[in-house]
């Protein structure tokens, strides 16, 4: 599975397609993003100009993304908190709202 994960790993991706500022001045929240596709989808976002907010349970995770894209030149900003609860939901957006002024995707 570790071997799997290597290949898949979104901070080894090929970013040819990345268009630096594409996305200049919006703010995007990714909710479940420590790993897979979520991290993949911050790191996207972030190198296109995007500042992130992103959310895991795992706060150890959610750091590591959060410097890796920081580490790129990025903005992003690490939330933790669990998508099934509605209360943490209303949260991550306001925190959201708060960080950076507001929420666009």
């Amino acid at each position: 599975a570790s071997e799997y994960r290597n290949e898949y790993d979104a901070s080894n991706r090929d970013t040819s397609s990345v268009r630096p500022g594409r996305f200049e001045g919006k703010v995007c929240l990714v909710v479940g993003a420590t790993s897979g596709v979520g991290k993949d989808a911050v790191l996207h976002l972030a190198a296109e100009g995007c500042s992130v907010a992103f959310t895991g349970r795992r706060k150890e995770k959610g750091a590591e993304v959060e410097d890796l894209v920081v580490s790129k030149g990025g903005t992003a900003y690490f939330i933790e908190a669990d998508a099934t609860s509605p209360e943490d939901c209303k949260m991550m957006v306001s925190k959201t709202v708060e960080k950076f002024g507001r929420l666009d995707a």
